[in-house]
C-alpha cells in the first residue's frame, strides 16, 4: 500500500472515478457533517501520476462549490455527481481538464447526512443510486418523495436540466435532517424517467454490480444488528418502514426480502463496493467483491456464489486490508503520531489493476479551518488516497492500457475494439463502448448477434453486449428471434445469456414479450424463474388472464426470493378487488403470494385476515397471525415466561406458559433460536445461573408463534456487596408497583397506570434503580404504604410533586435537595435518607389530601461524593495500581454494564459488544466513555427523541421501523412500539443511551479497575 495524495489536496475525500483516460477523479471537501452556510464548498480534483509509481505528482481542480459529494459515475463525457440535495452533471467542453458546464439535473434531495450515495450506470442505460433516509424536500422529484411519503402539491418537473457555469454555479443548503425511509433509484440519461429500484433501506451507501447484472450493496444499521449486506432487485423491499412487518436480515421473514450476510462487527460501517475481475490480483480475488468499513478501517473480500435466485456468501469474512481497529466505532478518534488514517468511504479499481481508496480524515464532521496558520481546527483536515496492489504480481503498466484507441474518438473504433471495452473492470469503459455500439444500430446488430453465440465472450462482454443489442433502435426479426431463442432450455447458450434475454424481454415493451417471459415462469432454473417474475412486471396492458401462469408459478414455487418476486408482480398487475378473490384459492401458494400481495397496500381488515389465521398451510396462518398481532388481533398462539424475579441470589423458578392450546412449546437456554427439535417444555424450570431463555409454539414440526426471550442474571457476592436491589416489594394499597432496574432515564414511563414519561434529571441519578409506583395512590395517606428491603446501606430518593405545600410526616427525614425530575407531566423534587440496609417503609403520598401526582422511589449505593475526572483515573493507570479481577466486578457488579454490554458472551447486547475492545482501544478512549458517554457516538446508538400527541416523550434507539410503527429500545433494554400517528415530533439527539452518573456513582479506582480490565479484552468477535 502507498499514499496516492494526501492533505493539504484533500479533506474527507469520500468518492472516487476513473473516467476514459484512466484519471482519477476524487470528491472531497469539508461540507460533510454539520456545515454552516458559509462553510467552503466541495470539490473534484484529478489526480496525475505521470511515473507510474502511484504517487501522484499533480494534483488539478476539476470542479469546486458542491454541497458534499458522495458520488460520481461517468458516462461519456459527463460526470455525474451526487452532491446533496443535488444531482449535477459536469462537462468539460473544451479539453482543459476543468469543467465549464455545470447541469443542475435534480435538486431538493435532502440532507448531505445519509443522503444520496453509490452512482452506477447499468448495462440497461439507468444511472442507479442508493438514498439514505435523509428526508427530502416537498420539491424533490416525485419519485423520492413518493419513497418517502412526502405529501406535497409542488409540480413534478424535473429533471431540471438547467445549465449553469462555474462562475453562476450555486450550492443550494439544507440544516436539518429528518428522518424517512431510504432506498434506490434509477433513471435514464438526462434524468428521465426516475423510478424507484429497491426500498426498506436505512442508509444504504454504495452498491456495484457483478459481470452478470446482479447487484450488491451495503446498508447501515440503526443499532447492536450489524451492517448489512444485500442484494437489492426491482420491487424488493428490506423492511424500514415496511408497511406493516420489519426484520433486519429476514432469513425467515416473508414480508421483506433476505439479505446476504452482516459486518463482521457491530461498530462496522459498510461502504465502498467494487466488483473485481482484474488480473493483477491472484484468481481467488477475481471476480468477487470488495467492501470497504469505515470505522474498522478494512477492506473485505466478499465472494459470492448462488442459492437458488439469490446470492449467498461464507459464514466468515477474509480481511484483504486491515489499518488497525479504531476505538470501538468512535466517529470522534483523535489521531496521534504513527496513526494510520486509513479510513476507506471509496473504492474503485484501476486500468492497471490497482485498488485506490479514498481514506476519510480523522474527524467526524465538518471542524472546517484552511490549511496553514496558527488555527489548531486545520489539525482536523486530514484526507487521503491509498493504492492497494499485489507486490508480487505485476501491475498493468499505462503503455499496454492507454492504446492507441483510447486516443481516438469512439466513432473511429473498430466493433471489435469496442466489443473488447464491455469486458473491462473501469465502468467509464464499459458504459462508453456500448453506448457507441447502440448509437451505430443496425450496422453492428449481425456482428453483436454472432459475438453472442460463438460462447468465446466474458461474461462481462456476453451481458453488456446483450443489452446493447436489446437497446438498439427498433426490433427487427433477428433480434427478437435471437432473444426468443436464447430465453429458451436447451438453446445451447449460457445460463447468463438466458437470463439476460428475459430480463431484456421485460424491458422492451414489445407485445411478442408474454409468450416469451410466461414460458420461463416454471423453468427448472431458479435464476431463470426469477428474471421471468421481474420481467412481467414491467410489461404492460396485458390482457386478463395474463396472470394465471403467474398464479400456476406461485402454486408451485419453492425458492424463497423468486417466490417473493413472484408475489410482488402479482400486486403490480392485479388490482385489490382480483387479489381478494385469490384468497379462496385451494393453492396454498396462491392464498400466501395474494395475503401479502394485499397486506403489503393495507387492503385487510381483522375480520379478512382472522380467516386465514387458522389457514391449513402454516405459512399462510402464519403471515396472518403475525399481522393479528402486530394490529392488536386478539389472543394469538405464544408463550409467556413467568419468575418471580430475572435477576436472582437463589435459583429461581420459571414457568412458560402458551396462550392457546394444542401446541408444544419448545425452548432454549443458550439464547439461539427455538426449533422443532428444542427441549420439549414439560414442568417449571430452575434457573440457578445465567442464561438467556427463548421459547416459541410448535405443531406438526414447524414453529406457530413469535419467539418470547427472558434474559436471566445470577448475582454475585461481589455484586450483591456493592449493588443496591430491591428485594420483597409490598404495597398496602394492593397496587402493582414494578421494581425497573438500572432504568430511570429520559422516556422511561413514570407511573405503571399512567403514559407520562421523565424528560430529564440530573446526571447524578440517571441510570438508576426505581421503584415505579401506580399514579391511582395519589391521594393516599398514613405512614405505611409502602415496604420494601435494600441488601446493602444505601440511600432512598422519594422524588415527590412539588405542588404539594405540606410534605407527609413521615418524609420529615428525608433532606431536600436541589435535584428535580422533570417529566412530561409535572416535575418532581428529589428528597433523599442514608439508610442502614434491610426493611425501608414508606408511607401515603400526602398529608391531608390536595393536588397532587404520586411520588416516586429511587435507591443508590452511597458514594463519596463529587465528580470522578478523567486526569484522577489516568493517574492511576499510569501508577499501575489496579486491580483487573476487581474491574470486571465492577463491570457485572455495582457499574451493572452487562445489562446493554456483552462481553465474551456475558451480558446483553444492546450496546457494542467489548470482548475485543483491548484489540481496538486505549485507555484514553475508554475512560472518556465511561464518564462522558455522549463525548464519541457510534453511528446507530444515537438518542431519538420522540414527543408523543399525548405529552408523553420518548427516548431510546430505533431499532425498527414500519410504515405504522417505530421499534424503540429504551435504555433499561425494554422495547417500545410506537405508533407513527401517535407521534407529534421525532428528532435525533448528540446523547449516548448510556447513563452519565458514572463519574459520580463510581470511585476513580472502580473507573480505573474496569478500565484495565476491559483493555484486557482481547478475543476477537465471531464473525457473522
Amino acid at each position: 500500500m502507498n499514499i496516492v495524495a494526501r492533505e493539504p489536496h484533500f479533506i474527507n475525500p469520500a468518492a472516487l472515478a476513473f473516467d476514459r483516460k484512466g484519471r482519477l477523479f476524487v470528491g472531497a471537501g469539508p461540507q460533510y457533517r454539520k456545515p454552516s452556510p458559509d462553510t467552503p464548498g466541495d470539490y473534484i480534483k484529478i489526480l496525475y501520476d505521470h511515473d507510474e509509481d502511484g504517487v501522484a505528482e499533480e494534483v488539478k481542480t476539476f470542479a469546486e462549490g458542491f454541497n458534499n459529494v458522495q458520488a460520481l459515475a461517468w458516462k461519456g463525457d459527463e460526470l455525474w455527481v451526487a452532491n446533496c440535495p443535488d444531482v449535477t452533471v459536469l462537462r468539460d467542453t473544451d479539453g482543459d481538464d476543468v469543467a465549464d458546464e455545470y447541469e443542475l439535473v435534480y435538486t431538493g434531495l435532502g440532507h448531505l447526512r445519509h443522503g444520496l450515495h453509490g452512482f452506477n450506470w447499468g448495462p440497461d442505460g439507468r444511472l442507479y443510486m442508493t438514498q439514505g433516509n435523509s428526508r427530502v424536500q416537498e420539491h424533490a422529484p416525485m419519485a423520492f418523495r413518493k419513497l418517502m411519503r412526502v405529501k406535497s402539491d409542488k409540480p413534478d418537473n424535473q429533471p431540471l436540466n438547467q445549465v449553469f457555469t462555474r462562475e453562476t454555479y450555486k450550492k443550494s443548503y439544507i440544516g436539518s435532517w429528518p428522518s424517512a425511509e431510504g432506498g434506490i433509484l434509477r433513471c435514464e440519461a438526462g434524468g428521465k424517467n426516475l423510478e424507484i429500484f429497491t426500498r426498506g433501506l436505512r442508509n444504504s451507501w454504495d452498491m456495484a454490480m457483478d459481470t452478470g447484472f446482479n447487484w450488491v450493496a451495503t446498508d447501515n444499521d440503526p443499532g447492536p444488528q450489524h451492517d448489512r449486506i444485500f442484494m437489492p432487485f426491482q420491487g424488493a423491499h428490506f423492511g424500514m418502514s415496511h408497511p406493516w412487518s420489519f426484520d433486519w436480515m429476514a432469513r425467515e421473514h416473508l414480508p421483506t426480502v433476505p439479505s446476504i450476510s452482516k459486518l463482521p462487527t457491530v461498530s462496522g460501517s459498510g461502504v465502498g463496493v467494487v466488483y473485481y475481475t482484474h488480473s493483477h490480483f491472484p484468481e481467488k480475488y477475481q471476480n468477487s467483491f470488495l467492501i470497504g468499513d469505515w470505522t474498522n478501517k478494512r477492506i473485505y473480500h466478499f465472494p459470492t456464489t448462488w442459492d437458488g435466485a439469490h446470492l449467498k456468501s461464507a459464514d466468515a469474512f477474509e480481511t484483504l486490508v486491515d489499518a488497525g481497529r479504531t476505538q470501538a466505532g468512535d466517529l470522534g478518534y483523535k489521531p496521534q503520531a504513527g496513526k494510520s488514517l486509513f479510513r476507506p468511504t471509496d473504492i474503485a479499481v484501476s486500468p492497471s489493476g490497482a485498488l485506490y481508496v479514498a481514506g476519510w480524515g480523522a474527524h467526524y464532521g465538518s471542524i472546517y479551518a484552511s490549511f496553514g496558520g496558527a488555527d489548531s481546527k486545520a489539525k482536523k483536515n486530514y484526507g487521503r488516497v491509498f493504492r492497494i496492489f499485489h507486490k508480487e504480481r505485476p501491475l498493468v503498466q499505462r503503455k499496454d492500457w492507454l492504446t492507441a484507441k483510447r486516443n481516438k474518438p469512439h466513432a473511429d473504433w473498430t466493433f471489435e475494439e469496442l466489443l473488447e471495452d464491455l469486458g473491462e473492470q473501469v465502468p467509464a469503459w464499459r458504459v462508453s463502448a456500448q453506448d457507441e455500439l447502440i448509437g451505430r444500430g443496425a450496422k453492428h446488430r449481425l456482428d453483436v448477434i454472432k459475438a453472442l453465440e460463438s460462447g468465446k465472450l466474458s461474461e462481462g462482454q456476453e451481458t453488456w453486449a446483450a443489452w446493447a443489442l436489446g437497446r438498439m433502435p427498433g426490433w427487427p426479426s433477428d433480434a427478437e428471434y435471437a432473444f426468443g431463442k436464447w430465453s429458451k432450455p436447451g438453446a445451447g447458450v449460457s445460463l447468463n445469456l438466458r437470463v439476460q434475454s428475459v430480463r431484456i424481454w421485460g424491458e422492451s415493451g414489445e407485445i411478442k414479450a408474454f409468450k416469451y417471459v410466461a414460458a420461463c415462469l416454471d423453468d427448472k432454473e431458479p435464476r431463470v424463474r426469477f428474471a421471468a417474475a421481474l420481467a412481467l412486471r414491467n410489461l404492460k396492458e396485458l390482457e386478463r388472464g395474463a396472470e394465471q401462469p403467474l398464479l400456476a408459478a406461485l402454486s408451485a414455487e419453492t425458492d424463497r426470493v423468486t417466490f417473493y418476486a413472484q408475489w410482488q408482480t402479482l400486486r403490480a398487475m392485479r388490482k385489490v378487488e382480483d387479489r381478494l378473490t385469490y384468497l379462496g384459492d385451494e393453492r396454498s401458494g396462491v392464498r400466501l403470494g395474494a395475503l401479502l400481495a394485499l397486506l403489503e397496500e393495507d387492503a385487510l381488515d381483522k375480520t379478512d385476515v382472522s380467516e386465514l389465521a387458522l389457514d391449513p398451510d402454516t405459512r399462510v396462518a402464519g403471515i396472518a397471525q403475525s399481522w393479528l398481532k402486530k394490529n392488536g388481533g386478539g389472543v394469538l398462539p405464544g408463550v409467556t415466561i413467568e419468575a418471580p424475579r430475572r435477576n436472582f441470589r437463589d435459583p429461581v423458578e420459571v414457568s412458560l406458559a402458551t396462550t392457546v392450546k394444542g401446541y408444544d412449546i419448545r425452548y432454549t437456554l443458550d439464547s439461539t433460536e427455538p426449533s422443532a427439535t428444542s427441549t420439549r417444555y414439560a414442568k417449571p424450570l430452575q434457573v440457578s445461573e445465567d442464561l438467556t431463555l427463548r421459547a416459541a409454539l410448535f405443531r406438526d414440526g414447524k414453529r406457530r408463534s413469535s419467539i418470547a426471550q427472558a434474559a436471566f442474571h445470577r448475582v454475585s457476592d461481589a455484586e450483591w456487596n456493592d449493588r443496591v436491589f430491591i428485594q420483597d416489594l409490598k404495597v398496602k394499597s394492593g397496587q402493582k408497583y414494578e421494581i425497573v432496574e438500572m432504568g430511570l432515564q429520559p422516556g422511561a414511563k413514570v407511573f405503571v397506570d399512567r403514559e407520562y414519561t421523565y424528560s430529564s434529571m440530573p446526571p447524578e441519578v440517571q441510570g438508576l434503580t426505581f421503584i415505579r409506583t401506580a399514579n391511582d395512590d395519589a391521594g393516599s395517606s398514613g405512614n405505611n404504604l409502602v415496604q420494601f428491603e435494600v441488601n446493602i446501606p444505601a440511600t432512598v430518593y422519594v422524588a415527590h410533586d412539588e405542588r404539594v405545600g405540606k410534605k407527609p410526616t413521615w418524609m420529615s427525614g428525608y433532606q431536600r435537595t436541589d435535584w428535580v425530575l422533570n417529566t412530561s407531566d409535572v416535575p418532581f423534587r428529589l428528597y433523599r435518607l442514608d439508610v442502614p440496609g434491610g426493611p425501608v417503609t414508606l408511607g401515603g403520598n400526602v398529608e391531608a389530601g390536595g393536588r397532587s401526582s404520586m411520588y416516586q422511589v429511587l435507591v443508590q449505593r452511597p458514594t463519596a461524593g463529587g465528580k470522578v475526572d478523567a486526569q484522577s483515573v489516568h493517574a492511576i493507570l499510569q501508577s499501575g495500581k489496579t486491580d483487573k479481577a476487581h474491574g470486571s466486578e465492577v463491570f457485572f457488579g455495582k457499574g451493572a454494564c452487562m445489562v446493554c454490554h456483552r462481553v465474551q458472551g456475558k451480558g446483553q447486547n444492546l450496546g457494542p459488544d467489548l470482548s475485543d475492545l483491548g484489540l481496538r482501544a486505549q485507555a484514553d478512549y475508554v475512560v472518556r466513555a465511561i464518564l462522558e458517554p455522549s463525548a464519541d457516538l457510534i453511528e446507530g446508538y444515537q438518542q431519538v427523541h420522540f414527543m408523543m400527541k399525548d405529552g408523553s416523550e420518548v427516548f431510546g434507539m430505533v431499532q425498527g421501523e414500519t410504515a405504522k410503527s417505530v421499534k424503540v429500545f429504551l435504555a433499561d433494554g425494554s422495547p417500545r412500539d410506537l405508533a407513527k400517528t401517535e407521534v407529534k415530533k421525532r428528532s435525533m439527539l448528540e446523547t449516548s443511551g448510556m447513563p452519565p452518573s458514572y463519574a459520580y456513582t463510581l470511585s476513580k479506582q472502580e473507573i480505573a479497575d474496569m478500565t484495565a480490565w476491559l483493555l484486557d479484552q482481547r478475543r476477537p468477535l465471531k464473525k457473522k
